[in-house]
C-alpha cells in the first residue's frame, strides 16, 4: 500500500550549503503504474454473472451474446426500446471502499444509442445519472464513472445500476453490448504531510519551477492511484529508467527533508535508487523498496 518515505538531506544536524539542482529516482524494476486498492474489486459481469448478482432488466438482455465480445467468450446484448434497461442488482451492501463502476459498451453495427447510467439504492434508481454516448458503431469504450457521480458512494444500500435508453427511440433492432463489469476497490485518500515552510516539488503538476526530465515512461496527471489531489505520477519503467525532477541550482541548505509518498501498485517488489544532483552529477544513491 502506500508508504511515506522521508530522506534526509543532510546527515548533519547543522544544514550543509550545497548547489542542489535535481533528483532522480532510479528504477531498478519494471511497471510502477498499477492500482492499489482499499476494497478488492467486485466483477459483476465477466461471461456470466458475478456471484449474488441478479438481471432485473426491463429491455431484452442476452447474457450469452458473442457477437460483440470485450474480452472472453460473451458479452451482454441489450435490445432497447424507449426508456427501457439493463439492470443488474445485488443485495443492499456497503460502497464503502470502492470508488467506481467500470463497464466496456459498444454500439453494435450502427451505434448512436445514447443512454444513461443510474446507481441504484434499495433498488430504486437515484440522483440524475451519468449520460453516456452516442456511441460508435463496432467500437469498445471504457466506461468509468466515480460512485460519487452516480450518488451511491458510502452507501449501505447500494443494490447495483441500471443502463437505460433514454432518449425516447425505440432501439429494439439496434442492439449494444456490454462487458467486462467490475465495481473497483478505491485507494484511501492521506492528507499530504504539511510542508512547515517546505517547497512542493509536486502538487498534482509540477509547481515552484521543477520540471519533467525523466527517461522512463511517466503519466504526470495520473488518477489511479492517488493519495491526496487529483493526480500522481505513474513511473513504467524499463531497467535503469528513471523520473527525474529538475531545478535550475538552488541553495538547500534551509532544507532537511525529502519527502514524497510511494506506491507499488497491485504488485509491488521494486527496488529504487534516489539520487540527489550536485551541478547536474548525480550523488550516492539511497535505496528505496522492495
Amino acid at each position: 500500500m502506500t508508504n511515506l518515505t522521508q530522506l534526509p538531506v543532510s546527515r548533519s544536524s547543522r544544514p550543509l550549503r550545497r548547489i542542489f539542482s535535481g533528483l532522480i529516482l532510479l528504477a531498478l524494476a519494471v511497471t510502477f503504474q498499477a492500482s492499489a486498492n482499499a476494497q478488492t474489486d467486485q466483477t459483476i459481469y465477466d461471461d456470466t454473472l458475478g456471484s449474488g448478482w441478479g438481471n432485473w432488466s426491463w429491455a431484452s438482455i442476452n447474457f450469452g451474446s458473442t457477437a460483440y465480445v470485450h474480452t472472453g467468450t460473451n458479452s451482454i446484448a441489450v435490445s432497447a426500446t424507449a426508456w427501457s434497461a439493463l439492470a443488474i442488482q445485488k443485495n443492499a451492501f456497503d460502497t464503502s471502499g470502492y470508488g467506481k463502476l467500470n463497464f466496456w459498451i459498444n454500439g453494435g453495427a450502427t451505434g448512436e444509442q445514447k443512454v444513461r447510467v443510474f446507481g441504484t439504492l434499495s433498488n430504486s434508481a437515484v440522483g440524475s445519472g451519468v449520460d453516456v454516448g452516442p456511441l460508435a458503431p463496432n467500437t469498445w469504450l471504457l466506461v468509468s464513472i466515480p460512485l460519487a457521480s452516480l450518488a451511491v458512494d458510502g452507501k449501505t444500500t447500494f443494490t447495483g445500476f441500471w443502463i437505460q435508453e433514454f432518449t425516447g427511440t425505440d432501439q429494439s433492432l439496434n442492439p449494444f453490448y456490454v462487458d467486462d463489469v467490475v465495481l473497483t476497490g478505491s485507494v484511501p485518500v492521506i492528507p499530504p504531510p504539511p510542508l512547515n515552510g517546505g517547497m512542493a516539488l509536486y502538487e498534482d503538476a509540477y509547481v515552484n519551477g521543477w520540471n519533467n526530465w525523466s527517461w522512463a515512461t511517466v503519466n504526470t496527471a495520473n488518477t489511479t492511484p492517488v493519495n491526496s489531489g487529483s493526480s500522481s505520477i505513474a513511473v513504467t519503467s524499463n531497467a535503469y529508467e528513471a523520473v527525474r525532477f529538475n531545478h535550475s541550482a538552488l541553495d538547500s541548505s534551509n532544507y532537511t527533508n525529502l519527502t514524497f509518498w510511494i506506491n507499488g501498485g497491485s504488485a509491488g517488489g521494486q527496488v529504487l535508487s534516489l539520487n540527489a544532483l550536485l551541478s547536474g552529477v548525480a550523488q550516492p544513491g539511497f535505496t528505496v523498496g522492495p
